[in-house]
């Protein structure tokens, strides 16, 4: 038998995890009556036997706000948890069958709790809640009492007591209640009509039934229902015809061979797809179609002896040249050919675009100002009187003449003045008209040109001394002052008092502000950073599940860092913080 019984499909909110009080493991004899749902070690199993004797076994995880939340009962050392109906990560009241708890945690005995039977509400209603046994009728099987379950002979005559069936036990109208069980009054033949009918009428009767013969369906009514949706057809066909014919709209006729005898006196506002036959005559309407219509084809395609083909051939008693053709094609106006997609509209399209084209050369080539030529080998005989002003690339051949003025800089290969190619007396030669800073851009700002230039640094290189350079006794002097410079600003660097340095650092650990840690410090971070983490973690929120401690930020809307937690053989361990 069970210990405690529960109503099975129902969440559980305190079920027993031991049956005894939870025992210390040192000296046998203390009860553990503060026992965490996270305590450390903690192990906890759901046995379960269904009354088929299925048998499980389930590692449950104890929680706070969760699905399986544990409940310390008090200093007696007892504990229940929450088994949910559903939805359970592990276990649910969702069997019928017997459970129970065992476990162990560090520095605890192992315990186990008592068996709980789940079973129908039902029956813990009639058993144990309510004052009377509930009963199910529908646990009666249907048909379950027929006549073979009687035993032969159950009801017998001797068996029914002397006058226990009398007349007085029947009602006075025993003989009508019979009669409307057996026939219905709407629609019997009573005795009365059967006595009025002649003889000759039932065999009548029967003669024509015998005419209508046995219905094909179910009945002749089914028949007639039949017919009646068939007849309902034919009419929604028929109706599509309408009054003489004015619904026949789109008549698909097979091939014909016979002769339409009368007149056709409406008019064809449709197209006829072609005409294979021969047409024995045409009217004067069909007639104007040849001087009216356009025919869609062209004077070339039209066969060899047609009506068109001998009319245009025989115009005027003899046939059409090329040259003929030709003078009608130029001597058309020209505004009889703009439609889009005839010849004659492409071709004032692509004269427009020309004379666009032929509008950017201008007058004279003036709108020719972006001409990328080919490379040329052709010599210019005639002379450039225009001005340059954009830039050359560069000039790989040789300048003929001289060159009257550059007005940007030059670059020159190298080796593109040499000794032979050039005349140092007359590098920078002066004209009349050379004055002012011309001059002195030719000749240089004392008037030497380049030969007395060259002449100047010949001098001066044979020389071995030079006049400028310092004596012995000025850079003595010069470096001595140098010197107690330096000296000067090193003793105003070295003159910090203890003072000073006291006051820096009540600044550092007083004044100045630092924020909450935003993650684990690393082993060789600084001093401030692990001040930093210690003060996160002695003042921020802390959460706590079996396996994993987390360190949430001042806003509590973000994890800063976690640490794990674990059992194995008795020795609990929290891992590094990360």
């Amino acid at each position: 038998m069970a210990d405690i019984y529960f109503d099975v499909d129902t969440a559980l909110s305190e079920v027993p995890v031991n049956i005894m009080p939870l025992i210390d493991d040192g000296d046998f004899k203390s009860i553990e009556g503060a026992v965490a749902y996270n305590a450390a070690g903690m192990a906890l199993y759901w046995h379960f036997v269904t009354t088929a004797g299925a048998y499980t076994l389930t590692a449950v995880t104890p929680t706070i706000g969760g699905n399986y939340d544990w409940t310390d009962q008090g200093a007696a050392g007892i504990y229940t948890i929450e088994i949910p109906a559903s939805g359970g990560a592990s276990i649910n009241n969702d069997t019928e069958g017997f459970g129970w708890f065992t476990g162990v945690a560090t520095g605890i005995l192992p315990w186990r709790g008592p068996v709980c039977g789940f079973r129908a509400a039902a029956i813990n209603n009639s058993l144990v809640d309510g004052t009377t046994i509930d009963v199910n009728v529908t646990a009666i099987a249907a048909n379950a009492i027929t006549a073979t379950s009687i035993a032969s002979d159950a009801i017998t005559a001797a068996k029914i007591a002397n006058g226990a069936i009398d007349a007085a036990t029947f009602a006075a109208d025993v003989d009508a209640e019979i009669l409307s069980y057996i026939v219905d009054d709407a629609t019997r033949i009573d005795a009365s009509s059967l006595n009025t009918a002649s003889v000759t009428t039932i065999p009548a009767i029967l003669t024509d039934t015998a005419v209508i013969g046995n219905p094909i369906g179910a009945s002749i009514s089914a028949d007639i229902q039949v017919i009646d949706g068939i007849v309902d057809s034919i009419l929604v066909d028929t109706a599509e015809i309408g009054t003489a014919g004015a619904g026949l709209t789109n008549i698909n006729l097979p091939n014909q061979t016979m002769d339409i005898v009368g007149d056709i006196t409406g008019s064809l506002s449709g197209s006829v797809g072609s005409v294979t036959g021969t047409i024995g005559g045409l009217t004067a309407a069909a007639l104007a179609d040849f001087f009216d219509t356009d025919s869609g084809t062209t004077y070339g395609s039209a066969a060899s002896g047609s009506v068109v083909k001998e009319i245009a051939d025989n115009a005027g008693g003899s046939s059409l040249t090329a040259e003929d053709i030709a003078d009608a094609v130029w001597d058309e106006a020209a505004t009889g050919h703009t439609d889009a997609g005839k010849a004659g509209a492409q071709l004032w399209t692509d004269i427009d675009a020309i004379l666009v084209d032929t509008a950017e050369i201008g007058t004279a080539g003036a709108g020719l100002t972006n001409i990328n030529l080919p490379n040329q080998t052709m010599d210019i005989v005639g002379n450039i009187t225009g001005n340059l002003s954009g830039s050359v690339g560069s000039v790989t051949g040789n300048v003929g003449g001289s060159v009257a003025s550059v007005t940007a800089g030059v670059t020159l290969a190298n080796d593109a003045i040499t000794a032979a190619k050039f005349d140092e007396s007359t590098a920078f030669p002066l004209t009349s008209s050379d004055s002012g800073s011309t001059a002195v851009a030719r000749t240089g700002a004392d008037s030497d040109t380049l030969e007395t230039l060259s002449d100047q640094i010949d001098a001066t290189a044979s020389q071995t001394s030079v006049d400028d350079i310092p004596t012995n006794s000025e850079l003595t002097t010069a470096l001595a002052a140098a010197d107690d410079a330096v000296l000067a600003a090193i003793a105003a660097l070295n003159n910090i008092s203890a003072a000073d340095v006291n006051a820096q650092v009540v600044d550092a650990l007083a004044t100045d502000t630092y924020g909450e840690s935003s993650g684990v410090p690393n082993a060789t971070a600084s001093l401030v950073a692990k001040i930093q983490w210690l003060a996160t973690l002695a003042r921020n929120k802390i959460t706590q599940t079996s396996t994993t401690q987390t360190l949430r930020n001042d806003a509590d809307d973000g994890d800063i860092s976690t640490s794990t937690h674990s059992d194995s053989a008795g020795t609990y361990t929290r891992g590094e913080w990360s």
